[in-house]
């Protein structure tokens, strides 16, 4: 009867033992999964931590020469003006220019 009784209680405990080898494995691999996506969570911080760097970069570059496209285009206009000032005769004619017939045809007249 005892053998019985012991032979039960080694069966009841290989069985737990069982269910718990179970349960470890699949928190094993549920480490295993969690421990790959913090791998690939810290790839992606670590990616857009470079892109936000790289972009703020960029933003300085392309200010740095919008400034500098506008400072070439403001001395270029300067020159411009100048010579215009120095060089520049006004002529007109008797006969409406190409601006003067797009208006009248746009308010209804006839080129």
């Amino acid at each position: 009867m005892k053998e019985l009784h012991i032979i039960d209680e080694l069966k009841r405990l290989s069985r737990r033992i069982e269910e718990i080898r179970k349960v470890l494995d699949l928190l094993f691999k549920d480490r295993e999964i969690l421990e790959d996506l913090l791998t690939r969570m810290s790839a992606v911080e670590n990616a857009l931590k470079l892109q936000r760097a790289t972009t703020t970069e960029s933003t300085k570059d392309l200010r740095a020469d919008v400034a500098e496209m506008k400072d070439m285009v403001e001395t270029k206009v300067d020159q411009v003006s100048e010579t215009m000032d120095n060089k520049t005769v006004i002529v007109k004619t008797a006969q409406p220019n190409m601006i003067q017939k797009i208006v009248d045809r746009l308010k209804g007249g006839e080129l």
